[in-house]
């Protein structure tokens, strides 16, 4: 997902066995207003996997954004590579 504010532009990469809507419902959870970019479903241990690669591949673009939430210290990135 596309993550921004007047200040800032990032990308989180992240899992959930709930929806974004229900995850995020909150400013709490999510102070930026965010735009989904892909939303794979399947499999959990492949989406796991999945998620560990594209963190791995876009750990040299990692962002910490101003507002903390959670997830947010280590599933940021400022830019992302290999989106399926």
């Amino acid at each position: 997902m596309r993550c921004f504010n007047d200040n800032e532009k990032f990308y989180k990469i992240g899992i959930t066995s709930r929806s974004v809507k229900i995850r995020f419902d909150s400013k709490s959870r999510m102070p930026y207003e965010y735009e989904i970019i892909k939303e794979i479903t399947g499999d959990p241990v492949y989406i796991y996997n999945l998620e560990k690669e594209l963190h791995s591949i876009n750990k040299p673009n990692r962002y910490n954004p101003a507002i903390g939430f959670p997830g947010s210290a280590l599933e940021c990135f400022s830019s992302i590579l290999n989106v399926q």
